[in-house]
This record gives C-alpha cells, structure tokens and sequence, in this order.
C-alpha cells in the first residue's frame, strides 16, 4: 500500500511540473507576440521584454495600445515590430530597462524628430533620397575621421536610398579646427567640398597646420589666391557659426553628431557601424510602404 501510495505522488509530481513547464512555455510564447523570436534572450531577459512590450505604448499615437497589442493583432502601425525588435535587441547587448526606453523612444517616438536646416550645406550622394543623414563633424576628430568612412559605405550601398549632408563644429579642444573647417568651406566655393574634406580626415597625423592645408589645397589644383581670399572671409565664418549654433541648439556634446531623417542617432544607445545600415533600411521601407499606401 505505502508503495502505491508512493507511486502515486510521485506521478502526480511529475504531472504538475510538465503542466507547469507547458504554462511557462506558452506563457512565454504568448508574451513574445508571434513575430517575435525571444528563444535567445535568458529568462530574465524575457521577463524585461515582456514587461517593456506590455507597457511601452506602440509608436503610431492613432493606435492607443501597447507594442505587444499592436505585433500581436497585426495593426496598421508599420513601426510596431520594428520597435518590439529593437527592444529585444537592446536587452540581448545587456542595456538596462532606461537605456532600451530610451533608445525605443529616440528612435521612435513621433516627438522625437527634429528639423534641419540643409539648404547651402555639402551633400553626397542622391539628391533626392528620402533618407538623409546629417554629420557635424571636426576635421581633426578621430572619431568623426571613422564615422566618415561609415557614411562612405552606407552611401555607396544604398544607392538612391540616402544622402549624406555635412555640417561644421570645430570643437575648441582641437587647435586647427576652426582653420580645417574654414579650409573645407572655402573648397566648397570652388566646388571641391568633398575632395577636401576627404584629404582633411586622410591626413590628421601628419597634421592640418596653415602649412599643409595649403598643399592639400594645391594638391587639389584650387584657385590659391581665392582659396586664400575665402579661407578669412565672412561668407566662410558664417557659414562655419550658423552651422555650430544649430548644432548647440540641437544638444551637441561631441562629435560625429549624427542625425537620420531628424532622428539623433545617441552614441549612448546606438552604434553606427553596427547600426545605421540597418536604420537606413527601416527608414527607406517605411517610406517606401508610405508612399504606395497614398
């Protein structure tokens, strides 16, 4: 009797822990929304997903529900599992909760953009692009001289998808700042902004001293005597000041100050080479899945 008896509540154990392992399961699943894969993150992780996905309002303000209401019933909002996405990838890189909402709402709150001024300002690439970076950038700036090289690329791969728009902001900790930025602006005039902007992040260790911008200049077969001319002139500070001012308006902190169709790519929960193709993309698809809806 006593090993029936024992049988029987061992059986009944094992019935409650796979019920219980099968409620978890779907609960899991459930919480997930079905276009997402959360089979990666830990248990707590998906426990943060779950909880941000749940309580996180959906980034289209016409459809008053959370991200996981929106993924789940398949709404309208195009921006709902992209959102849901870059939560779950946020908590897989180890953010903590603020950063994931602050790197949802940066790059997907409707409050979040902003608007730019790009009239005047050199650009690279499709002049009618929908997606548009913009840079503020120093010429003696490392970081800024590795960023250029991403925009390169991204240009160069999404050929009629984005457009680069450069901005000035020498920064004062750089002694030649203002003069590689003065020198850029003057190359401009004669229609060579990029060769020497180019030629400015190329030579950063041999140093961009009066001297050397002078031989980049020639190297580049400008009109010295104007190059000279515009290199000190008013039209080039302007241009120089406007650009820095906007820039301090917008929050700069440093630099590459990189913004995507009016959105701050924040270095504090973005990374452009890992992901500004990838923005790029989502912007130019849901552009693009705006279009053929009007």
């Amino acid at each position: 009797m006593k090993k029936w008896l024992a049988l029987s509540i061992t059986l009944l154990a094992l019935s409650c822990g796979a019920s219980s392992t099968n409620n978890s399961a779907q609960s899991s699943s459930s919480s997930s929304g079905a276009d997402v894969d959360v089979s990666s993150l830990t248990a707590r992780e998906r426990s943060t997903y779950s909880e941000l996905v749940h309580t996180l309002l959906a980034p289209c303000p016409e459809l008053p529900q959370s991200i996981s209401e929106c993924v789940e019933r398949h709404s309208a909002c195009k921006t709902c599992l992209p959102a849901s996405l870059l939560i779950r990838d946020a908590i897989r890189r180890g953010r903590t909760t603020p950063q994931v909402e602050a790197a949802f709402r940066i790059r997907f709150d409707p409050k979040s953009v902003s608007q730019i001024d790009i009239a005047g300002s050199p650009q690279k690439g499709d002049s009618k692009a929908p997606v548009v970076i913009v840079e503020w950038a120093d010429f003696e700036c490392p970081y800024c001289a590795r960023a250029a090289k991403i925009l390169d690329e991204v240009v160069k791969n999404r050929p009629g998808h984005v457009r680069i728009v450069f901005k000035y902001f020498p920064l004062s900790s750089h002694p030649h700042g203002e003069l590689t930025a003065c020198a850029a602006a003057a190359a401009d005039i004669q229609g060579k902004f990029w060769p020497m902007h180019d030629l400015l992040f190329e030579n950063q260790s041999s140093g961009l001293d009066s001297a050397n911008i002078h031989e980049l200049a020639t190297k580049l077969g400008l009109d010295l005597a104007k190059f000279d001319r515009d290199l000190i002139s008013d039209e080039v500070k302007t241009k120089v000041d406007k650009d820095r001012t906007e820039a301090d308006k917008l929050g700069l902190t440093g630099t590459p100050f990189v913004w995507v169709n009016g959105r701050h790519v924040d270095s504090s929960s973005f990374n452009l080479e890992d992901d500004l193709l990838s923005w790029v993309d989502l912007e130019w698809t849901l552009l693009s899945a705006s279009t053929s809806a009007q």
